[in-house]
């Protein structure tokens, strides 16, 4: 039995290493299909490159430099140095204008306590609106006269001003 075995294992052991050759082999050439797509795409993007991208690179570099020794560099800094000069003096002067002017609208503030506002005022007849709470509606219609029927503040309201 045991020598039955072996020829088995023998033949599971060749068939495993296939497998993995071929598993190698399909690894491989995957990786050398990539290889070959990444070296397409560098060798498109270098002919755009070359064809459209530097040429365009280098007209620009010389329209700057053209324009860059056109320039009068010294009358360049002669202008910012004037421009300095006057945005300078111009904050000076407003700077001095508002210090002036706070200066004499500090002297015009009135820095001292408000004074409190008055009591608010009492209407003199409240005394008698009070007593009149303690009386029922129905006295107070029959003693001022009245043929409404209403709340009793607003009967006492009533009864007050007529």
């Amino acid at each position: 039995m045991f020598t039955a075995l072996t020829p088995l294992v023998a033949g599971i052991e060749l068939v495993t290493e296939l497998l993995s050759v071929a598993v190698l082999l399909m690894a491989l050439d995957k990786l050398a299909t990539a290889i070959r797509w990444t070296y397409a795409a560098g060798k498109f993007t270098g002919r755009l490159w070359f064809i459209y991208g530097l040429p365009l690179f280098l007209l620009i570099a010389d329209g700057i430099s053209s324009i860059w020794s056109r320039i009068d560099w010294v009358e360049v800094a002669t202008e910012v140095r004037e421009i300095a000069v006057v945005t300078t003096t111009s904050a000076i002067t407003i700077a001095t204008l508002i210090r002036d002017w706070h200066a004499k609208w500090i002297g015009t503030v009135d820095w001292s306590l408000p004074t409190p506002p008055a009591p608010p005022a009492i209407n003199p007849l409240l005394d008698i609106a009070l007593s009149m709470e303690q009386f029922t509606c129905k006295e107070i219609r029959n003693q001022f006269g009245l043929k409404q029927k209403a709340r009793k503040s607003k009967l006492i309201a009533i009864a007050m001003a007529g």
